[in-house]
């Protein structure tokens, strides 16, 4: 039996707190009782940066600029045992107007310690830092 392969994209979605701090955006997901980032399957035809514009769009209700250049890759079997590639945009915030849904039914802006005690994988802190290194290189 065969096993297709799961393609996936999604966003580290970050803003300045307003006191100089960056915070970083976690949503839940009530199926699965975690915390992560926002992120959903490729469709088809759909580019996979479009894909992580319209996940954080439809699970978080943000708007974000991609950060050109900036992306991490993950890999893992999903829940039915296929191999899921997932890759994550470094994006900045730009408006958010959340409204809770089946997906996911809370978000919130967390400091990068806060984000990195409240994710539930350890894959994701790995991209939490990746992205964070970036960003401290980046300033």
């Amino acid at each position: 039996m065969s096993q297709k392969n799961v393609f996936a994209a999604g966003g580290v979605i970050v803003r300045d707190s307003g006191s100089g701090t960056l915070e970083f955006c976690l949503v839940h997901r009530p199926q699965y009782d975690d915390w992560t980032f926002p992120k959903g399957r490729v469709e088809n035809g759909e580019s996979i940066d479009e894909t992580a514009h319209r996940e954080i769009l439809e699970e978080a209700g943000i708007t974000a600029a991609i950060v050109p250049g900036v992306s991490v890759q993950t890999n893992y079997f999903d829940q039915q045992g296929r191999d899921k590639y997932v890759t994550y945009f470094l994006m900045r915030f730009t408006n958010q107007d959340f409204h809770p849904n089946n997906e996911v039914d809370i978000h919130m802006w967390l400091s990068e310690t806060e984000a990195n005690s409240k994710l539930s994988f350890d894959r994701d802190r790995e991209v939490l830092k990746t992205m964070v290194d970036h960003l401290i290189g980046n300033r």
